[in-house]
């Protein structure tokens, strides 16, 4: 929650004949400065339209988006330029801010100004929709030209009407501290302080009273445009922090209520944001299973095999080893031993004879015996006759 002291406010002609700045606020929620543009094409006109404009959409509904309450303020402009032709060419800049529960919204057209100050030093400031600015950004001109420079009064945006129309700037304030100022003026002030004249002002300890005193009395002697200024100060900020307080510039903000909260679309952008995170990492999950399971899979199949796979030479003399190992490079593989018992040799079970197997030819008619068990041990690793018979005799085993 955010509550403000009293606003105060001042406007002066300076050197001017007339005033074309035009200011308005609503106690403790909504704050409107416009220096109107056109001179004898009735500035202060504009300014009035557009200000009065602003505050009462804000006032009538909290929640309303910043660009459709400047389209309508454009036609609003148009409608009164066709019934009064001596106010075309007309303009004006803007600033606006508005204090909502836990942030204050803001908005700004041309080089009308909003800042905020904490301790008497600027913590935030809104940049100028000028030709200096952009020159500045550029790298055209210094620092130290910009200030008095000749082209200072031109500006790049203002609102004109709706053949001309223009986009208003929002940033949301969300850090907030009680005792922090927030100034909306327009470009008169300017003219008699410098940003390091402010933080000097503001770092004295004074009251918005006394501190906008001594403003307009400056302003008043030395500024040759017409000066007007919005002072308010924070004196209760009780902010939570989450994450809807971040900055939502451009189509974002609409997300925002006027109470600082998301509207639900946000949170249902919230929501859909966690479901996705949690499926995708499901997906990567079983994906992984799939990968790797077949590693373990190869492993049980080899264990639970039906058939024994062939051992090696060094396995059976070790019988106390049961791990599986892969022939030797270059050695043929026998397959498994025969064993006096053994099932499903291609789909059956059978009782084998234990000392002697015979072989079929492709004839059938001569059989020839097998060497048993005992017999396949004592055959030496180099003999390749027998080996081969084996090979090629294998798959027709017969009783």
């Amino acid at each position: 929650m955010i509550k403000l002291g009293p606003a105060i406010q001042f406007s002066v002609l300076g050197k001017r004949e007339n005033n074309e700045d035009f200011a308005c606020f609503e106690t403790s929620s909504h704050f409107v400065v416009c220096d109107g543009v056109g001179g004898n094409q009735k500035g202060e006109v504009a300014s009035a339209i557009v200000a009065r404009h602003f505050l009462n959409a804000f006032q009538d509904d909290p929640d309303s988006g910043a660009d459709s309450v400047l389209k309508a303020a454009e036609a609003r402009m148009s409608a009164h330029i066709q019934q009064h032709p001596e106010t075309y060419g007309m303009a004006t800049t803007l600033t606006f801010s508005q204090v909502r529960l836990n942030n204050i919204l803001i908005g700004w057209v041309g080089d009308s100004r909003i800042y905020q100050f904490r301790n008497g030093k600027i913590l935030f400031q809104t940049e100028d929709h000028s030709w200096v600015n952009d020159a500045l950004k550029a790298g055209i001109i210094t620092k130290e030209e910009a200030a008095g420079h000749p082209k200072s009064n031109i500006i790049t945006r203002a609102i004109q009407g709706e053949d001309k129309p223009t986009q208003v700037e929002i940033v949301q304030l969300t850090d907030i501290c009680k005792g922090d100022f927030v100034l909306q003026c327009s470009d008169g002030v300017l003219e008699s302080w410098s940003n390091e004249d402010l933080e000097i002002l503001f770092a004295q300890g004074f009251s918005a009273a006394e501190i906008m005193a001594r403003m307009e009395q400056e302003c008043d002697l030395n500024s040759r445009d017409n000066s007007t200024a919005i002072l308010y100060e924070v004196v209760f900020a009780d902010v939570p922090k989450g994450p809807w307080r971040k900055d939502l510039p451009g189509p974002g903000r609409s997300q925002i209520t006027g109470n600082g909260g998301l509207k639900d679309n946000g949170k249902k952008e919230l929501r859909t944001s966690r479901w996705l995170l949690l499926i995708t990492g499901l997906a990567l999950f079983l994906a992984a299973g799939y990968y790797f399971n077949p590693l373990f899979k190869k492993q049980d199949n080899s264990a639970n095999s039906k058939v024994a796979r062939q051992k090696k030479p060094s396995d059976i003399k070790s019988k106390s080893s049961n791990s599986f190992q892969r022939p030797s490079p270059g050695r043929t593989s026998l397959g498994p031993p025969l064993k006096p018992n053994i099932d499903s040799i291609k789909g059956g079970s059978r009782n084998i004879v234990k000392e002697k197997r015979f072989l079929k030819d492709s004839t059938r008619k001569h059989k020839t015996p097998i060497p048993t068990k005992r017999q396949e041990n004592r055959l030496l690793p180099g003999s390749k006759s027998k080996v081969d018979t084996i090979k090629k005799n294998l798959k027709s085993v017969e009783i």
